[in-house]
């Protein structure tokens, strides 16, 4: 309870925030064993090749909404995150090296690709609870210069500068919050301004790393000798 701060019983039911709904896996094979498969001038290129397609469509997990502040808004997991589904595949081939030299006797080679989100699907998977937004979490963009401190970090003591030894300079373990890489114009003080800056740098390569959407394809290759 928001007035009395004691726990009481939920008024309405609610969804645990593992509760999805609907999921549906498939599995699509095709194989084609020695002499098999269609042919071209006579040569069945298909022949020793296993095609493999897996697969799922999901609907999403539910979550709480917030405001700006993080207050809840809404009945607890009362909005769903977005379905999304993706479909991946393998595609092996087998070779007979006995067919190249007697001497191999049974070995095989096989070689084969994966290909991970074979339609390249980036789709958001996951929203921000304040915003609804998977780019934009409602507090990140929207901190102002005023609200980081004014004191200006320097790379080394100066003795006719009393500022940069001074011991809003250090942290407790005695090492200066001075960073090089958020001194921009590389003078050896960072600014409150060059603070913000190299903020807004740090919040920008976070979003970019798209951690709310679907990973693009990926496709990996590799071999086997089977004995």
């Amino acid at each position: 309870d928001p007035f009395s701060d004691k726990k009481i019983f939920p008024l309405t039911e609610f969804p645990f925030s593992y509760d999805r709904r609907h999921r549906v896996n498939f599995i699509f094979d095709l194989d084609w064993k020695a002499d098999e498969g269609p042919a071209i001038g006579g040569i069945k290129f298909l022949q020793n090749t296993h095609v493999n397609f897996t697969g799922f469509y999901q609907t999403g997990l539910p979550y709480t909404r917030q405001d700006i502040k993080g207050t809840q808004i809404s009945e607890t997991n009362a909005a769903r995150f977005p379905s999304s589904w993706q479909i991946d595949m393998r595609l092996q081939r087998t070779i007979a090296l006995k067919d190249i030299y007697e001497g191999f006797g049974n070995t095989q080679l096989v070689l084969f690709a994966d290909v991970i989100n074979l339609t390249n699907r980036t789709e958001a998977v996951s929203v921000y609870a304040r915003t609804g937004d998977p780019n934009n979490d409602g507090v990140s963009l929207y901190r102002q210069v005023g609200e980081f401190v004014s004191t200006s970090w320097y790379s080394k003591a100066d003795s006719k500068n009393p500022a940069s030894i001074a011991a809003e300079q250090f942290d407790r373990a005695g090492n200066r919050y001075y960073n090089a890489n958020a001194d921009r114009n590389r003078d050896g003080v960072v600014t409150q301004t060059e603070q913000y800056q190299s903020y807004l740098d740090y919040v920008n390569d976070a979003f970019a790393r798209r951690g709310n959407f679907q990973f693009p394809r990926q496709v990996f290759f590799g071999a086997q000798l089977r004995f």
